[in-house]
């Protein structure tokens, strides 16, 4: 177990000793996967577009195990997440059907106790009681989402702008910043911020590196923006306190670059502006599961109210 607790810390999704032995199952049921299982899980989760695994140039199953386990790396937490969502799905539904069957057990409950008329009436109260809940379950859930994307409308015009600016590269631009050999300040920096992003070293060798990658561009645009680790934005932050650091001034000297620098600043500004949204998505989320569950209670009363109307006819 320790052993796998260490591989746990290194793909940083343990923060209490109580979900290691959880975490150690889903870790290892990633790592044991085949690799073509594997990538078809990211496809099916939107981590990876199907079109890069098909110009893969390494989409076969690699022999060496650590770079197995580097390209895993990255998507691991995520897909931990996505188990977690999955599983609070299931018991919710789980409890949403003992909930509906309490209701019918309860105004069963009601006409046995006081007769078909009156069981109407509680029923009738009890309904008019949840759909007041709803009303409040709505109007909150609404207030909450409106604030959340005031916040995130903030990043998505940097965001697109950025995504536009590689779309307009081509291969060609690629290659040419790759064949400086002592390439320009400002080109030289906006690299180094690449390889920061992409958790390599911030030297010029590594950078032609990463130009070497035919994925560079596909990699970029998919890059995992809601999950940058807060050690690489500190890194970044020097780079970005530069005044020269911006893509019209990165202009002057590669046109490449500069879309590379706006790509930079949209991370760093989605990742600044997604920290302040990420409890308001969460508030979101329990708030429209609280809404999910009154108007699954209004529909149970109201057939109950519907079935006794029935039988008073």
């Amino acid at each position: 177990l320790a052993d796998d607790t260490q591989v746990l810390e290194e793909f940083g999704i343990v923060d209490a000793s109580a979900q290691v032995c959880v975490a150690v199952s889903a870790v290892q049921k990633f790592r044991e996967m085949t690799r073509e299982d594997f990538v078809e899980l990211l496809v099916k989760k939107r981590l990876m577009d199907r079109r890069r695994v098909l110009t893969s140039e390494d989409s076969s199953p690699l022999s060496d195990e650590e770079a197995e386990m580097s390209f895993r790396r990255p998507y691991i937490p995520q897909l931990e997440k996505f188990e977690k969502a999955e599983e609070r799905q299931r018991e919710r539904k789980e409890d949403q059907v003992r909930r509906s069957q309490s209701i019918a057990t309860e105004a069963q409950k009601w006409i046995d106790q006081l007769g078909r008329g009156m069981a109407a009436e509680h029923v009738g109260r009890r309904v008019a009681e949840v759909e007041e809940v709803c009303g409040r379950q709505i109007a909150e859930a609404r207030a909450i989402k409106e604030d959340a994307q005031r916040d995130l409308d903030a990043a998505l015009p940097a965001l697109e702008n950025s995504l536009h600016a590689l779309d307009s590269l081509c291969k060609a631009d690629v290659c040419e910043l790759k064949a400086f050999g002592r390439p320009p300040r400002l080109v030289a920096l906006v690299m180094e911020a690449v390889c920061i992003l992409f958790g390599r070293k911030p030297t010029w060798d590594e950078s032609r590196k990463l130009l070497g990658d035919s994925r560079l561009l596909d990699d970029m645009k998919w890059y995992d923006k809601d999950n940058i680790a807060p050690p690489i934005i500190a890194k970044l932050e020097r780079y970005l306190a530069q005044p020269d650091f911006h893509a019209d001034a990165v202009a002057m000297q590669s046109r490449a670059a500069s879309s590379f620098c706006r790509w930079v600043h949209a991370m760093v500004t989605y990742d600044r502006i997604a920290k302040v949204v990420e409890p308001k998505r969460d508030a979101l989320r329990e708030s429209e599961e609280a809404l999910e569950d009154a108007m699954l209670d209004l529909k149970a009363w109201q057939e109950q109210l519907r079935i006794l109307a029935m039988g008073n006819a």
